[in-house]
């Protein structure tokens, strides 16, 4: 299976990149004032959030309600933000 994105606008007047990886896992980016650089949202249940310098992983994250939160509010920080309080904190990378 080949990877494959797709562009969307979003809330700030720029674009988030959505990918979709190996194995029905996700990673978005693009513009954003909340300093989100990236997302990844694991088909197990956990997802990645590098925000600013920091790296976060997450477990127990609802995957749908990510993308439903991304796709409806076209904000990657709102869907960042849906992780951190759906998911559990296991790791802050600095």
């Amino acid at each position: 299976m080949n990877n494959s994105s797709t562009t969307i606008p979003n809330d700030v007047g720029g674009e988030i990149d959505i990918t979709s990886l190996e194995g029905g896992d996700f990673l978005f980016r693009g513009d954003t004032t909340s300093g989100v650089c990236w997302a990844i949202i694991l088909t197990d249940g956990a997802a990645i959030i590098r925000w600013g310098d920091t790296t976060y992983t997450y477990t127990g994250v609802n995957n749908m309600g990510v993308m439903h939160e991304l796709l409806t509010t076209m904000s990657v920080g709102k869907a960042a933000n849906f992780i951190k309080k759906d998911g559990d904190l296991v790791l802050r990378h600095a």
